[in-house]
């Protein structure tokens, strides 16, 4: 579920958020909070995989390497598109009332998901939740969601460093790109 709810909380916070700082808070407040909640249902039996993927150490650990690896790129997502825009348009006048909305903005976006996949886990979380899986393998949804957050990644880092390259190549011969 974390993969799922990172993208889109990263897409809000890019949009919303107007410097780094408020772009994390924004970020991280709703993707803890889902976090807790998927861990805790996991914890608690409600999951695909048994209660072992959260609490049985040494083994746990990747469970939770990878959700510091789904937000590491949740921010990243996010912060690229935060100075994306801020190359358009500039920061907006009042960063707390930015920081207030976006978070806001996230909590909203969470709670939907989750509630989304509490209402119709049957479509969104295939197997029997019941009787676990027990084979470590994530959700289906949950996985497309981390693949959208690597292809966004992957994205918006080729077009920040081209951005790079023509600014720095504008610097050095004087000539805009394309001109």
């Amino acid at each position: 579920m974390t993969g799922t709810v990172a993208i889109l909380l990263a897409l809000c916070a890019g949009l919303m958020a107007s410097d780094r700082r408020s772009t994390a808070v924004a970020l991280g407040l709703p993707f803890l909070a889902v976090l807790g909640l998927q861990t805790w249902g996991l914890w608690a039996g409600h999951g695909v995989n048994p209660p072992s993927t959260v609490n049985a150490f040494p083994g746990a650990i990747s469970y939770y390497v990878v959700q510091i690896v789904i937000f590491g790129l949740a921010f990243a997502v996010a912060d690229q598109l935060r100075a994306a825009r801020e190359l358009r348009r500039p920061a907006p006048r009042r960063p707390e009332r930015a920081l207030r909305m976006a978070t806001a903005a996230n909590l909203v976006i969470a709670a939907a998901v989750v509630g989304l996949w509490q209402a119709d886990r049957g479509l969104l979380d295939p197997g029997n939740v019941h009787t676990h899986t027990g084979n470590g393998s994530p959700p289906v949804l949950g996985v497309l969601g981390m693949g959208a957050l690597v292809v966004a990644f992957a994205v918006l880092t080729a077009l920040s460093l081209r951005r790079r390259l023509v600014a720095r190549r504008t610097v050095r011969t004087g000539v805009p790109a394309g001109g």
